[in-house]
C-alpha cells in the first residue's frame, strides 16, 4: 500500500528550515559512497499510483482546480505505472513562492519507492521509470562522492545559492545514487535550503492560482533530464575542483 513522502532531513548546516524541521545529525550516510544532487524545487510534492494520485498528506483524493492537470495527466500515464509502485513527483503548475519560466512539465519525477519491498529504487532507476512515463526528473546538478563532511558542504553551500535552471534557486537535495529501504531514509536523503524560504504547501491554495510558465504547451518527454543533467553536470566541476583545492 502507498504511504506519503517521508520528510527529509536538512543538512547541518542548511540555512533555511524552521525550528519544527528536523535535521541531519550525522552525514556518514552520504560519504564514501555514490551520490547525486539534485535541484529542489518550489513545487508540491505528489504520488502517483496506478489506480489513485495523491497529494503530500496523502488523505485521499486531490480536489482543489489547481489539480485538474494532474488528474488529467495521471489518467493518460497510469496504464505505464506497474503495480505497487509509487512515483512521486513534483507537481509545478501553480506559483507557490519562487515563479519559475520555461519548465519541461509541470509533474518532474523527484523518486520511486516499491511499496511492497518498502525499498527507494536507484536514481538510475528512477530515470528508467521517469522515461517510461515520458517525464523529466528534477534537474541533476552531479553525480558525487564525498570524501569527507567538510567537502559535502562545501559543495552543497555552493551549489544551494547557484542559480536555477528555471528561475531562482530554492535549494538542492543529495541523495544516495543506489537504491535505499525506508529504514535508511532519513540517513540516506538530505536537503539544503536558502535563508528565509516560505514552505507554502498550503497557503497557496487559498487565493487565485498563478500558473508556471512551460518551455512549450506540453512536456518534451525525458530529452530535458538527458540534456539539463550534462549541463548541469559540466558546469559544477569546476566548484569541484575548487572546494577539494581550498
Amino acid at each position: 500500500m502507498s504511504d506519503k513522502f517521508p520528510r527529509i532531513p536538512h543538512l547541518p548546516w542548511s540555512p533555511g528550515g524552521t525550528r519544527d524541521d528536523r535535521r541531519m545529525a550525522d552525514v556518514s550516510g552520504l560519504l564514501h559512497t555514490p551520490v547525486i544532487v539534485t535541484e529542489k524545487l518550489d513545487g508540491g510534492n505528489i504520488c502517483l499510483c496506478r489506480n489513485a494520485v495523491y497529494a503530500r498528506s496523502h488523505r485521499g483524493p486531490v480536489t482543489h482546480p489547481a489539480f485538474d492537470y494532474l488528474k488529467a495527466a495521471h489518467a493518460q500515464i497510469k496504464p505505464k505505472i506497474p503495480d505497487g509502485i509509487s512515483v512521486f513527483c513534483e507537481y509545478l503548475y501553480a506559483v507557490h513562492t519562487i515563479e519559475y519560466h520555461h519548465l519541461p512539465s509541470y509533474l518532474m519525477v523527484i523518486a520511486v519507492r516499491d511499496d511492497a519491498k518498502d525499498w527507494w529504487l536507484s536514481w538510475d532507476q528512477v530515470g528508467e521509470q521517469s522515461d517510461d512515463l515520458a517525464l523529466p526528473t528534477v534537474p541533476v546538478l552531479g553525480e558525487f562522492n564525498f570524501a569527507s563532511a567538510s567537502e559535502l558542504e562545501a559543495i552543497s553551500s555552493r551549489l544551494g545559492v547557484a542559480p536555477g535552471l528555471f528561475g531562482e534557486r530554492e535549494g538542492m537535495v543529495v541523495r544516495r545514487a543506489g537504491g535505499f529501504s525506508t529504514d535508511d531514509f532519513q540517513q540516506s536523503v538530505a536537503k539544503w535550503v536558502r535563508a528565509g524560504h516560505v514552505s507554502s504547501d498550503e497557503q497557496w491554495m487559498k487565493g487565485p492560482v498563478r500558473k508556471q510558465k512551460l518551455l512549450i504547451d506540453g512536456s518534451p518527454g525525458p530529452a530535458i533530464r538527458c540534456v539539463s543533467r550534462l549541463k548541469m553536470t559540466w558546469e559544477i566541476e569546476a566548484h569541484i575542483l575548487e572546494a577539494r583545492e581550498s
